[in-house]
């Protein structure tokens, strides 16, 4: 599926922009330099940055933020202190002293008082969800008017360590998809809610048959691992060590795949935990960990393709031990996969 293109050293953080990265060199906290390729667009004191279109957006240590044309190579100040750390609708969120703002459809600004920014925050649309220990609350913008609340004691409790009686907490969104606003709850659930009422659609937490594989057995989602929205398959996928488990979002039917057959025949041990796996049209691709073949007592990352119908293992990258992969998550774009390792090499494959 792919092959090794190459290797780039000395990469504390990256986005792609067509064939080219767009990387902080890893040095000091106040000698970062940003490069597009090996051009040079900041010397030092790099902090955020994001590629919008073609543009890259990027902040400093003094609060300046820049934007700056890759087609045009000229740069712009703009009156903002900081750039977020996430899109939203592929819209950056910047930051000044006491106020957020976010680009709206006409080419001005939202404003956003810091208050609303507290917590998990989730932004689709004119539409801002942020939540706190006990409640999780949507409001409209521009104006940030309260839409609805849900309460998450609504969802009971549930047993840490199988003894201790705890509320759930939000460990982040994962989407919307159609009137539904997807979240993940620490515990191992995952709730829909309607985005216009906030009512509680749907709930999922334990699979209806155990996942097996040698000595160990799982049936509930572990919120330790990753989910991500197929939106064009209508489907939530997860993974869980050796378990792939999927909700029909059309009908809510939650699923599960043991992968234990594939995985052994590969030498694979588990799913690594990692916030995130790549979509293709095709396969899944995710860090996993396997055998080393060496030292049958010690382990080894390693990048995997799994078909999305078959659920073979249709590629694997191993990497050694000296490029173990801590919990990076893999990039794809333009038939590209990139892996940065936690040594700050940035390894690149393309499709064969």
């Amino acid at each position: 599926m792919f092959k090794v293109r190459g290797q780039k050293d000395n990469i504390s953080e990256y986005k792609i922009y067509n064939d080219e990265v767009v990387f902080k060199n890893k040095k000091s906290l106040f000698e970062k330099s940003l490069y597009i390729g090996k051009l040079e667009i900041n010397e030092t004191k790099t902090t955020g940055f994001q590629v919008v279109g073609d543009s890259v957006i990027f902040s400093n240590w003094e609060n300046e933020t820049f934007n700056y044309d890759i087609k045009s190579k000229t740069k712009v100040k703009l009156n903002f202190q900081q750039i977020g750390v996430n899109l939203f609708n592929n819209k950056p969120l910047y930051r000044n002293e006491s106020n957020y703002f976010l680009e709206n459809k006409k080419g001005g600004v939202i404003i956003i008082p810091d208050e609303f920014i507290d917590g998990v925050v989730f932004i689709d649309n004119n539409e801002l969800y942020n939540c706190s220990t006990s409640h999780l609350q949507a409001f409209s913008l521009p104006q940030a008017a309260p839409k609805w609340q849900f309460d998450l004691a609504e969802l009971g409790t549930w047993l840490y360590d199988k003894t201790e009686e705890r509320p759930y907490e939000i460990d982040k969104f994962i989407g919307v998809w159609e009137n539904q606003l997807l979240v993940s709850c620490f515990s191992g659930l995952i709730i829909a809610l309607d985005i216009a009422t906030g009512q509680l659609l749907h709930q999922w937490s334990a699979y209806d048959a155990p996942s097996v594989m040698g000595v160990y057995s799982e049936s509930h989602i572990n919120p330790s691992f990753c989910s991500a929205l197929d939106a064009a398959n209508n489907t939530l996928v997860g993974f869980s060590r050796f378990t792939m488990w999927h909700i029909d979002l059309s009908t809510g039917q939650l699923g599960t795949v043991n992968l234990a057959k594939a995985f052994e025949k590969e030498n694979i041990l588990a799913i690594k935990r990692t916030s995130g796996f790549v979509l293709t049209s095709s396969h899944y691709i995710i860090t996993a960990e396997m055998n080393d073949i060496a030292d049958v007592d010690y382990r080894l990352d390693c990048l995997i393709a799994i078909h999305k119908e078959t659920h073979n293992i249709d590629w694997i990258h191993p990497f050694s031990d000296s490029e173990g992969l801590a919990n990076n998550v893999p990039q794809y774009a333009n038939g590209k996969l990139y892996q940065l390792d936690r040594d700050n090499t940035l390894h690149i494959f393309e499709k064969e």
